[in-house]
């Protein structure tokens, strides 16, 4: 998760799978919605507790449809 002092998330497996998935697409929107407006001004280092609380919270959030509406 970390290389030289830096965060690293790559989890593949989850790309591999044959039906289909919206992760990516989360992922682009959330990079988009989140990461640049707020996130990437402020260089903060992410503990991996933290990493490991929005991997759990994405994939709870992918079992309620009704949710995850967020803006485009």
């Amino acid at each position: 998760m970390m290389q030289n002092g830096r965060g690293l998330v790559v989890d593949v497996s989850d790309f591999l799978h044959e039906e289909a998935c919206s992760a990516w697409r989360d992922l682009k929107r959330a990079y988009y919605w989140l990461y640049l407006p707020v996130l990437s001004r402020v260089r903060l280092r992410v503990p991996y507790w933290m990493l490991d609380v929005v991997r759990v919270s994405y994939r709870l959030w992918r079992r309620l449809p009704r949710w995850r509406q967020l803006p485009q």
